[in-house]
């Protein structure tokens, strides 16, 4: 069930007041007062994003909870589910900004994810209960995101991204921008480099983001059991990227052996040997017509 709180009220969350036009009511789900308990970060990219992107959100939403943060995104498929996710099995405060009523959960697929949240997180929206996606709804949670954070962290970016939208509108708010680079042939990468570019912080580690931010408190760095084996486990899918790099150039939308291989720079023989041992691995699917996809994890 959500809350209705007016931009006069005084847990209305103070960053939104930075916008031009603040929402006069937001509705939440969740624990409301802990927007203030800790400094926030956005985390967001592809929709479509590749194993290597998925890995390095989630890894990054971990790394950033230890020192002290919580992270925002806007609970779409990919990178943002990613670092929804990341944080989660971290134990951090994750904030999901939705483009919808926080009765109707967009993408659907993510209606679990979205319950998890409202339970050890906050769901936040500006459309009230019953409201759909629209096109331009978006842009506008877009802005949110950038408001509520001190910065963004772009993982993975087409050259048009909506992604570049939400780092724009951040830095007009004074927020920092980060990107992560990638591959020079990657599609994915273009909208990061154009950022890094024009100015966002290229990121390597965690550092390169916190050594830009305000210095605060940090939370104990020990890691529980849990998060050692969550570890653990992201290690191993970076093992099989390293041997398979195949992985890297498949995404959630079926591609074609053809089309990897040219973007790839794999040999079409390697390509098909590589796509047999990820099949059996579990990793990906192989349709007709020689294409290649993800499976959900």
């Amino acid at each position: 069930m959500s809350l209705a709180i007016s931009r006069e009220a005084p847990n209305y969350p103070q960053q939104l007041l930075d916008l031009h036009d603040p929402p006069k009511t937001i509705y939440v789900s969740g624990d409301a007062m802990a927007i203030n308990k800790q400094p926030l970060i956005a985390i967001v990219g592809a929709r479509a994003a590749s194993r290597q992107g998925l890995l390095d959100a989630s890894l990054l939403a971990q790394g950033l909870v230890q020192r002290g943060y919580g992270i925002v995104s806007g609970l779409a498929l990919g990178v943002d589910g990613a670092a929804h996710r990341g944080t989660l099995a971290a134990n951090g405060f994750t904030l999901a900004v939705g483009a919808t009523g926080l009765d109707v959960v967009y993408p659907p697929q993510h209606r679990e994810l979205a319950q998890e949240i409202a339970l050890n997180g906050l769901l936040l929206s500006e459309f009230p209960p019953g409201i759909g996606p629209k096109v331009f709804h978006f842009p506008r949670r877009n802005r949110l995101i950038a408001a509520l954070c001190l910065g963004v962290v772009v993982v993975e970016a087409a050259a048009k991204s909506g992604s570049l939208i939400t780092a724009h509108l951040a830095a007009e708010l004074g927020r920092e921008v980060f990107a992560l680079p990638g591959s020079i042939h990657s599609m994915l990468a273009k909208g990061c480099h154009r950022l890094i570019q024009t100015g966002a912080k290229l990121v390597t580690c965690i550092d390169d983001i916190v050594d830009e931010l305000p210095p605060h408190r940090q939370q104990n760095s020990l890691q529980t059991p849990a998060q050692d084996q969550l570890k653990a486990d992201l290690l191993t899918k970076s093992a099989v990227l390293s041997t398979l790099p195949l992985l890297r150039w498949i995404n959630y939308h079926p591609s074609s052996i053809d089309e990897i291989c040219l973007l790839s720079g794999i040999l079409t023989q390697e390509a098909l040997i590589q796509a047999l041992l990820l099949e059996a691995k579990g990793l990906i699917e192989r349709l007709p017509g020689e294409r290649l996809r993800l499976l959900q994890k």
